[in-house]
């Protein structure tokens, strides 16, 4: 019998994927794979510098081939690292540089702690402490059962490497550096932890991190520009622009040193020098690059994953669907979208909150109509149902409500089985007392055992329904899928209950074929309406609920239809990444471009 994979090892290969995934989208990597053959490939070094400062130590300069591990390993600095920089030095592909060398260390030794990768953009505040927020995070993220996390942390298996603290609302962002040395301080806290923050940012702050040892990203000197467009077959852009300082200053961030070579034809070198201001420059630079990729031809082989030539959309109308995501996250302190995380407050007030509201209340008005029809006579015309549709879109106020998936439902019959026979015993039990006692209870023998059965039956049903340990997203939307799923299986299994159980009572008193067949018929005829409500609370409500979501966005021209294509197509042109089943920006600062723009659809 194959054996299971430990929740330990599942982790690790959801993180390496994560990794490998994000450090593949990087600019840096997409220049080289773009513009370079093997043998080039190897002999081009990362564009950046890098400091190191250790405790008391003066700061040391790094070899352009030295590894972030090397000074993460050294004994002073104990694993407790701090990765500075200005917006697009390259700290994020520098944390995922280590974690890829921690991932490789810890596969190798059972004993290492595994790194994970998560961003503090999520972080609540005071009333959240850094260990609650790791906690939820690694099962949002990764799908960590909360009992396998907190048993990790206490035993220190756990290793954070932590982004994304600038993304925090400015008056949050000293707040967090205090709650993690709070931490550190505390006998759970990690023995190990890297941070990334933005330079300028951290020097404002008056309190420093606890840590040991900083790594310092300097922007890029006039030399290594030069080498590093020559070593890529680019001389005739360090040509167009060494005499222009602006320009030359720009590029000194290897994140704008790479869209400047990306964005090829779409960038006039004349027109980015007319611009004054370092502003414009780079909102030029960001447009231009836009520009190119929404011109690249998709793959062959992704033409039917993605669009055809005929179907693509206008490069207008992509960068109005991106610039209403990227509004949105903005809106929402995040950079990570989850298609099933889309929520209701997306919507304008009024109108279309109403719409919405009234689409989700459509199903449970016809199931009460239904229920209501089977035995009230006559009791629903056109104008009570029309009635109903809206008092349950209102009942159940979901202009507010949060769409939260039910993913990790999962059948164990073991617990089934336990819970039957505990239902059974008591169930028994108390009827007999009960009957003894001289209690008027109109059932006989066999009824009463028929209603413990059926009783018995439910509980051991929902009572077996529990979350797995680990659950990742490897696909968009899946959430959703995983509801519908969820639902589709409670709903089934309660019909079954009921045609099993109506069979049953049938088939003991006429105690013939017949009998049981139409007990059978009775039970799923029965059952319709149970099975339904129980799909209903099990996941198809949440696929209702987002459905009617989807809709409103889509017929206002938020969002395309099968937004997953859209977002896979919007990654190939290398303006989002895609990590398991969610997206982000190719870098905060795109996000944040396109949250600027104003374009109309």
């Amino acid at each position: 019998m194959e054996q299971k994979e430990s929740p330990r090892s599942l982790l690790l290969d959801v993180v390496k994927s994560e990794v490998e995934s994000r450090l593949k989208a990087a600019l840096y990597h997409q220049v080289l794979l773009k513009l370079s053959k093997q043998p080039a490939y190897l002999q081009v070094n990362k564009p950046w510098t890098q400091e190191v400062k250790i405790k008391a130590q003066p700061i040391a300069s790094l070899p352009t081939d030295s590894a972030i591990i090397d000074v993460f390993n050294q004994p002073e600095v104990t694993g407790r690292l701090l990765i500075l920089g200005a917006p697009g030095s390259g700290k994020t592909t520098t944390l995922l540089e280590l974690a890829r060398d921690l991932l490789a260390c810890a596969k190798k030794n059972p004993n290492a702690p595994i790194p994970v990768l998560l961003n503090l953009s999520t972080w609540k505040g005071d009333q959240q402490p850094i260990c609650n927020w790791l906690l939820a995070e690694l099962k949002f993220n990764y799908g960590v059962h909360i009992k396998i996390a907190e048993r990790w942390l206490s035993n220190h298996q756990l290793l954070p490497l932590l982004d994304g603290l600038d993304e925090l609302q400015p008056w949050q962002q000293e707040e967090c550096v205090q709650a993690i040395n709070h931490w550190l301080w505390q006998a759970h806290g990690p023995r190990q932890i890297v941070v990334c923050s933005r330079l300028e940012e951290y020097q404002s702050f008056r309190t420093r991190f606890l840590l040991n040892a900083a790594i310092f990203l300097h922007p890029l000197s006039y030399d290594q520009i030069h080498c590093y467009l020559k070593d890529l077959g680019c001389s005739n852009l360090w040509d167009a622009i060494k005499h222009d300082f602006g320009l030359v200053q720009m590029v000194q961030t290897p994140l704008f040193l790479n869209m400047m070579i990306l964005a090829g034809q779409s960038l006039s070198i004349s027109q980015w020098q007319s611009f004054k201001m370092r502003r414009d420059k780079r909102r030029y630079l960001l447009d231009a690059y836009i520009g190119q990729m929404l011109e690249l031809q998709t793959e062959k082989k992704l033409i039917n994953q993605f669009y055809s030539k005929d179907q693509q959309p206008s490069s207008q109308r992509t960068q109005y669907w991106l610039s209403r995501l990227a509004k949105q996250l903005q809106k929402d302190f995040q950079t990570e979208f989850w298609i099933e995380e889309m929520q209701p407050h997306w919507l304008q007030p009024g109108m279309q909150r109403w719409i919405y509201s009234n689409l989700f209340g459509l199903p449970f008005a016809l199931m009460l109509a239904l229920l209501l029809s089977a035995f009230v006579e006559g009791a629903m015309g056109w104008l009570t149902k029309l009635l109903l549709w809206i008092a349950f879109g209102y009942f159940f106020n979901l202009r507010d409500r949060e769409i939260r998936s039910i993913e990790q439902v999962r059948w164990h019959w073991q617990d089934s089985v336990r819970l039957l026979l505990q239902a059974l015993g008591y169930g028994l039990l108390t009827g007999l007392i009960m009957k003894l006692k001289g209690n008027e209870i109109d059932l006989t023998l066999l009824e009463l055992l028929l209603v413990v059965l059926f009783s018995g039956l439910l509980i051991g049903f929902f009572g077996g329904l529990k979350s797995s340990a680990i659950q990742t997203k490897t696909i968009p939307n899946q959430g959703i899928w995983l509801s519908f799923i969820n639902g589709g299986i409670v709903g089934l299994g309660v019909v079954l209950i009921f045609g099993l159980f109506f069979a049953l009572i049938s088939g003991l008193l006429n105690r013939t074929l017949a009998g049981l067949m139409l007990g059978l018929n009775i039970g799923l005829a029965v059952g319709v309406f149970p099975a339904l409500v129980g799909g209903l609370l099990f996941g198809g409500g949440v696929c209702i609920q987002h459905l009617s979501l989807r809709l409103v966005l889509w017929a206002n021209g938020y969002t395309p239809w099968n937004y997953g294509r859209f977002l896979n197509y919007a990654t190939d042109r290398l303006l989002l990444q895609r990590v398991g089943g969610h997206y982000r920006f190719i870098h905060r600062l795109v996000q944040e471009h396109f949250a600027e723009m104003k374009i109309s659809r």
